[in-house]
């Protein structure tokens, strides 16, 4: 009973500690939309940021954020991928004070969006707004909508995720693996400083530049205001990626996101899962019943060939308790000193001057073909309600396109 208390007070108390980092959020819009009047014009061009507003340009849809930004600034190239989240779509295109570029930007139909989901969409935005600029982190440019559908406006990794790049070669080397790992943990400490839990961590949600660094992506799930003794409750995430507190249903913290880095981790130097279940005889629930007890009950199969740091790294990351799991409860430091990263000069890859040991990233297709129809008008009959997508559009003038 005194732990069930201790738990819905400190529960109460991270909501409390969420709301004000929402309401923080919001302020942070508000200076990202006054920067353009409020900053010096020196210091505006250093940003990236035109000192004269566009003129708005006429197209035949409702404008979105006073007509700084909206579909009529891009060109439809390709579409990059389809799920149960909207669609992603390479464009080229130019935004206020920025050079023409590829974006890549990922559409909602808002005809899909419940009052409960809106609050994620926010919350990705958010996350992407404190986050925008780390250099392993994806970077938001703007946000706008029109009247079918909320855009994120994103910069494109030509390079694919590294889950498409681990099956083009079945396994990384030792070296490639440590490289993307420990950009991923930079990643990861830089969340979790700024109370971010991102909750979906997975190999295809890591993507790849051209120039062979990586950055994670869609926080679709993340979870704002978790700061190191925080806890939250919600079940969500990729099954075989998820902890052992999440599969029991338990209160969780920043352990989880440090499970999901050691679940990557030894998917790239085995080419498999530590935990997972692929049988087409059996049906869905069964495999998901497995999959549960092989997280709760077995141990990491560590492989001969696999190297002493990097089996250590490997197991501590997947401690069943959260309690005793690298990272967790905020020992970052503990992961950055681990012997699997011994050569890694922090500061250097922290301002990108590490070289990938092996630059594969794809290079850029040349695909011509125009899309004008990617994003067809939603005739849906029912209303939609206006006001759920209210503060929504923004451009992010302190993130310099190119």
């Amino acid at each position: 009973r005194n732990l069930n208390e201790y738990w819905e007070l400190k529960m109460k108390y991270c909501e409390e500690e969420n709301k004000v980092l929402v309401i923080r959020n919001q302020e942070l819009q508000k200076e990202l939309e006054a920067a353009k009047t409020n900053v010096p014009e020196q210091n505006l061009q250093l940003a990236g940021c035109s000192p004269q507003p566009q003129k708005d340009r006429q197209c035949g849809i409702t404008k979105a954020d006073a007509g700084k930004v909206t579909l009529d600034n891009f060109q439809f190239i390709r579409k990059l991928g389809k799920g149960a989240f909207g669609t992603v779509v390479l464009t080229r295109g130019k935004l206020p004070g920025g050079p023409e570029q590829l974006y890549a930007i990922k559409a909602i139909k808002k005809r899909r969006i419940t009052s409960s989901k809106i609050s994620d969409i926010m919350a990705e935005k958010e996350a992407l707004m404190l986050t925008s600029g780390h250099p392993y982190i994806m970077t938001l440019y703007s946000c706008f909508q029109n009247k079918d559908n909320l855009f994120f406006v994103m910069e494109y990794m030509s390079g694919g995720d590294l889950k498409e790049q681990l099956d083009e070669v079945d396994v990384f080397s030792e070296e490639r693996a440590k490289f993307y790992t420990a950009e991923i943990t930079l990643a990861v400490q830089f969340l979790h400083q700024h109370g971010i839990l991102h909750r979906d961590l997975k190999l295809d949600n890591v993507l790849v530049g051209s120039d062979g660094h990586c950055k994670i992506a869609d926080f679709g799930l993340c979870k704002l205001g978790l700061f190191r003794h925080c806890k939250a409750r919600t079940n969500c995430g990729t099954p075989f990626c998820m902890a052992p507190e999440l599969v029991n249903n338990l209160p969780y913290g920043q352990g989880v996101d440090w499970w999901a880095v050691g679940v990557m981790l030894y998917e790239m130097l085995t080419g498999s899962p530590p935990f997972y279940y692929d049988d087409e005889d059996t049906d869905d629930e069964d495999k998901r019943a497995t999959l549960d007890q092989k997280i709760l009950n077995n141990e990491v199969d560590i492989p001969d060939d696999m190297s002493l740091d990097a089996a250590s790294i490997v197991i501590h990351l997947l401690m069943k308790d959260p309690n005793q799991r690298l990272g967790s409860n905020g020992s970052v430091k503990a992961v950055l000193w681990h012997p699997f990263f011994k050569g890694i000069d922090w500061k250097a890859l922290q301002e990108k001057r590490v070289r990938p040991p092996e630059n594969v990233a794809k290079k850029l297709e040349k695909d011509n073909k125009r899309l004008s129809k990617v994003l067809k008008d939603d005739n849906t009959s029912g209303n939609i309600n206006r006001k759920l997508f209210h503060g929504f559009s923004f451009v992010n003038y302190f993130v310099k396109p190119g």
